[in-house]
C-alpha cells in the first residue's frame, strides 16, 4: 500500500495526492456520520411518528366517544324540555 501511494505522489504529485487523502477523509466522515447520527435519528424519528399517530388515534377516538355522549345529553335534554312542555300546557287549560 505505501509504495502505492508514493507511486502516486511520485506521477500526480503532491497537491494531487493531498486532493486524494481529503476526498477519502470526507468519504469517510460522511459514511460514520451516516451511521452514528442520520441512521439513528431517522430510527428515532420513525419510532416517534409511529407513538404519535397511536396517540392521534386515542384522541380521536376519545372524542367520538365524547360526541356521542354529548348528542345523547342533548336529546335527552331535548325530550325532558318537551315532557316540561306538554306537562304545562296540560296544566295550563285546567287554569283558565
Amino acid at each position: 500500500m505505501s509504495e502505492t501511494f508514493i507511486t502516486l505522489v511520485e506521477r500526480f504529485g503532491v497537491s494531487f495526492s493531498f486532493l486524494v487523502f481529503f476526498v477519502w477523509c470526507a468519504y469517510k466522515s460522511g459514511m460514520w456520520l451516516g451511521e452514528k447520527v442520520i441512521l439513528p435519528m431517522q430510527e428515532r424519528h420513525i419510532e416517534f411518528l409511529n407513538k404519535l399517530e397511536e396517540g392521534i388515534d386515542t384522541v380521536v377516538n376519545t372524542q367520538n366517544k365524547s360526541l356521542e355522549i354529548l348528542n345523547q345529553v342533548l336529546l335527552n335534554t331535548r325530550e325532558i324540555q318537551a315532557l316540561k312542555r306538554q306537562v304545562r300546557e296540560e296544566h295550563e287549560p285546567a287554569r283558565s
